[in-house]
């Protein structure tokens, strides 16, 4: 019981034995007697004391609803690698995912570090490679705000990573767990819950919800390149770009991945999850279209409980059919486009956002247009992603190679395609078949 709670209690207790003193008194003449006034004064000094704590409480858990947690130091929390205070409001989005504030800098600028490196002297903030003894082998590890710049930046620029169920994986497995939603043919939810009617003293029937566990297992994804050296020296801020550059690449290299993997040693794509409904193409459709017809049909099949957070996903290839699609207005000779621009330069689709990515198949394959709600589709992410830099291994082109790892699975939440009570089978992910 919380402390709250607890004086909410003992409030409503002297309300209610002064409710009975007040009951007694007008059972009589109305007028309290000396006992009577007593104990009323005591148990209205005890009420009035729990009501000042009642509103303390109120107003501390209030505040707290706004205000930045802080964390007590937690020496076994440091021990594990966890930050012994929250980021805060300010902090980046993989920080905060981690619970990881922001690290002391041992070095000015990202710039100022490879310096160092490039110097070959020895430098007590600099951190070999994990596994490789001497740095003169391998390659130093960049300071840790720089390898969560990179994170930063692939989140913002991923179309999947930025709008899935992300989970931190504290090790390099993870169970996760969902309910069981494959079908709701008999009138059952969730594998286990089923609404019934109860008479008056009824007894509601028991039945057992089905789990579902799922394994994420941490799949290494690298980027590795080189630069000349040179450009430490005549680009002020290359820091900020290779990190930019790095996150954009990693970004659309676990799209690539979050769309189409293969599930062997690395994510499960969402075109071959086992939960993708495949929608087919129209009698006698012209190949390499994309007609209104199908977006319909699409929409049709996807779950309705995932439309008011579902996006639409094309080819880049699929462009010129999407603004070329109309929708006639019967024999009126009038068209109006399918596709509905916005001022910002985006587009939907039935009301629902078109976004594009070369990520995808080209038009006329199966997959090249996707109806998704991204939640569905779980990402995780190991908390040790780390950027790199080596002055060795170009060292005869006279160039830096910088290396970052991110170690990442993906796959959808749903077991199965989910059987409604009454219709056609629907899902969380729709894609179009071949028209070739």
């Amino acid at each position: 019981m919380t402390p709250l709670e607890k004086y909410t209690r003992l409030h409503t207790q002297m309300v209610a034995a002064q409710r009975a003193l007040i009951t007694a008194a007008e059972a009589v003449d109305g007028n309290f007697t000396a006992a009577q006034q007593t104990e009323w004064d005591e148990l209205d000094e005890d009420r009035k004391g729990y009501a000042t704590q009642i509103k303390r409480h109120r107003e501390i858990e209030a505040a707290e609803l706004v205000a930045p947690v802080v964390r007590a130091y937690d020496p076994q929390a440091e021990a594990r690698g966890d930050s012994a205070r929250d980021p805060g409001p300010g902090a980046g989005w993989a920080q905060r995912l981690f619970g990881k504030a922001e690290p002391a800098r041992a070095f000015r600028s990202l710039e100022e570090q490879m310096a160092v490196i490039l110097s070959g002297q020895h430098h007590p903030a600099l951190m070999a490679v994990q596994g490789e003894n001497e740095g003169a082998l391998g390659g130093f590890s960049l300071e840790e705000e720089h390898a969560f710049g990179v994170l930063n930046k692939a989140y913002e620029d991923s179309i999947v990573l930025s709008r899935a169920n992300v989970e931190p994986m504290r090790s390099s497995e993870k169970v996760t767990w969902d309910f069981d939603m494959s079908s709701a043919a008999a009138g059952t939810l969730f594998g286990g819950f089923v609404g019934q009617w109860l008479p008056e003293h009824g007894t509601v029937d028991i039945k057992t919800a089905k789990l579902l566990a799922r394994t994420l297992r941490a799949r290494t994804f690298a980027l590795a390149a080189q630069a000349g050296n040179n450009l430490l020296d005549d680009s002020p801020g290359f820091g900020g770009r290779l990190t930019e550059a790095m996150g954009k690449a990693l970004g659309h290299g676990l799209d690539g991945a979050f769309f189409d993997g293969t599930g062997n040693g690395q994510p499960l794509g969402m075109l071959r999850d086992a939960a993708t409904i495949e929608v087919a193409k129209e009698t006698g459709q012209l190949p390499d279209t994309f007609v209104y017809e199908n977006a319909t049909k699409m929409v049709a099949r996807l779950h309705p409980a995932c439309f008011r957070n579902s996006v639409w996903v094309a080819s880049v290839t699929a462009i010129p059919q999407l603004l070329s699609m109309t929708l006639g207005t019967g024999t009126s000779g009038v068209f109006f486009p399918a596709l509905s621009p916005s001022g910002d330069g985006s587009y939907t689709l039935l009301s629902r956002p078109v976004l594009f990515t070369e990520q995808l198949p080209a038009i006329g394959d199966r997959g090249d247009v996707v109806l998704v709600e991204l939640q569905q589709y779980t990402v995780g992410l190991r908390k040790e992603i780390s950027a790199d830099a080596s002055a060795h291994v170009g060292f005869l082109q006279n160039q830096m190679t910088w290396r970052a790892l991110s170690r990442v699975d993906g796959g959808g939440r749903w077991n199965k395609v989910y059987t409604p009570k009454n219709g056609s089978t629907l899902s969380w992910c729709v894609v179009l078949a071949a028209r070739a």
